[in-house]
């Protein structure tokens, strides 16, 4: 069985990866994927600090048929 402080654990380690800024620690990011590099990076929008940040397994092919979905919602 999963523990609720594991769950926690997991979710503050995602938050520390993938949205709070390390400079700042705000958490007013965006992800933002570079097309060329096939890299995530995490951009601050208070101190304007970058960093790349580890690609989430598995999250590839999801994230591409959410953007082919969007792509066809918006010509229909």
């Amino acid at each position: 069985m999963i523990q609720p402080k594991n769950i926690e654990n997991l979710f503050r380690k995602y938050i520390t990866e993938y949205v709070q800024c390390q400079i700042c620690k705000r958490q007013n990011t965006e992800l933002v994927k570079d097309e060329k590099m096939r890299l995530w990076t995490l951009q601050c929008r208070d101190c304007l600090c970058k960093r790349t940040v580890p690609t989430i397994k598995g999250s590839e092919k999801k994230y591409e048929d959410y953007e082919k979905e969007l792509a066809e919602n918006a010509n229909s």
